[in-house]
């Protein structure tokens, strides 16, 4: 077999992360993926606090979707500059990753039957559900975290928190008495 030519390998390695991601998440009870939502090429600063994890917000909100987990996403990184990358070059995808070394998503649930779903497993499953998608998340290239969080709001108000430092491990709180 021809070896696959740089230029085109160089345009499918974000879309194989990505489905690298998917298949993680396929693996969870908690969260079945079963496809993932090409990167975004432009910059939504509702999505993240740079091009790079505005991408990936955008594509893990829409593989979410995909399964009628309905969550608006978004993701901020520390340093911010690391991920001022061109989401289309695969090299500086990675490259962004691999800097940053704070992450935090914040999930809002946009439907009911999302709140429900969430909820119905109970506060271990919660826990199980942030950790599947910051495992997802880590597997995708983000190599050098030292804190990481998510955020859960719904229903108008602050759910839950789930927070890692590399000393700590995962520690996830209830914050609505849910």
């Amino acid at each position: 077999m021809p070896p696959i030519p740089r230029r085109l390998l160089s345009r499918l390695v974000v879309p194989i992360a990505l489905l690298g991601l998917a298949g993680v998440l396929t693996g969870c009870s908690q969260v079945a993926i079963i496809k993932s939502a090409q990167v975004q090429a432009r910059f939504d600063s509702a999505r993240g606090n740079n091009p790079l994890a505005a991408a990936d917000a955008a594509s893990l909100q829409e593989a979410l979707r995909v399964r009628a987990q309905v969550w608006s996403l978004h993701i901020d990184t520390t340093p911010p500059a690391a991920g001022n990358v061109d989401v289309k070059n695969a090299q500086a995808v990675r490259a962004g990753r691999a800097k940053f070394t704070a992450f935090t998503m914040t999930l809002k649930a946009s439907a009911q039957s999302t709140v429900e779903g969430f909820s119905a497993r109970g506060q271990q499953g919660e826990q199980v559900y942030c950790e599947s998608l910051i495992q997802s998340v880590a597997q995708a290239g983000y190599t050098g975290m030292r804190s990481i969080a998510v955020e859960v709001y719904f229903n108008g108000s602050h759910h839950s928190t789930l927070s890692w430092q590399a000393s700590t491990g995962f520690v996830y709180k209830v914050l609505d008495g849910k």
